[in-house]
């Protein structure tokens, strides 16, 4: 069907309907255009809040308006000092989440690198045939070093527990309970 139709013919139909659409919008709302411009402050004639005077000459009315007396200067109030205003206390900063660093890390932040991570050390530890036991020790040292112990007790803990507990079912086919993985958390002490 579109084959059929030339670049001609559409240029016409698509100008043809282009035209009806806004003559109808310009049909429609053109006696509202009308009404509104002489309601507009640029079709009234100029009013001013000056009385004017009427003088009558021999041969014609002229129209001028008063003249306007100078205005008196305000007297000027003295001004009254302003006491001092009491010192006000700052208010407190909230706390960064590592106090120690020069440039605030974001949680989120963390949470995404740790996933990379443990994305990446699966990786490997697939790779190399790790077994379970050495498998859990590699991320228990990944999950207990750096600034990963900052969101122990987190929602993005549990985000990355469920992360760990997809990943070791795909790469190392165990499947270890909840609370084997909250465990991989705790700083040996």
């Amino acid at each position: 069907m579109l084959q059929t139709i030339s670049w001609k013919d559409y240029s016409i139909t698509i100008g043809l309907l282009t035209g009806l659409y806004y003559g109808w919008w310009l049909i429609r709302y053109y006696p509202s255009w009308q009404q509104r411009s002489s309601d507009s402050p640029q079709g009234k004639t100029a009013q001013t809040d000056k009385p004017a005077v009427v003088i009558a000459g021999p041969q014609e009315t002229q129209k001028t308006e008063q003249p306007q007396l100078p205005q008196q200067p305000a007297q000027p109030q003295q001004a009254r000092p302003e006491p001092p205003k009491p010192p006000q206390a700052e208010p407190p900063q909230p706390e960064l989440p590592f106090a120690g660093t020069a440039q605030p890390v974001f949680l989120a932040t963390i949470e995404a690198n740790l996933k990379n991570d443990v994305l990446r050390l699966l990786e490997k530890a697939s790779m190399a045939g790790a077994q379970e036991p050495e498998l859990l020790e590699l991320l228990h040292s990944l999950l207990t070093s750096g600034p990963y112990p900052k969101l122990k007790g987190t929602i993005l803990q549990e985000n990355v527990d469920a992360l760990v507990g997809r990943e070791l079912e795909r790469y190392g086919s165990i499947h270890p309970a909840p609370e084997v993985i909250r465990k991989l958390w705790e700083v040996d002490g």
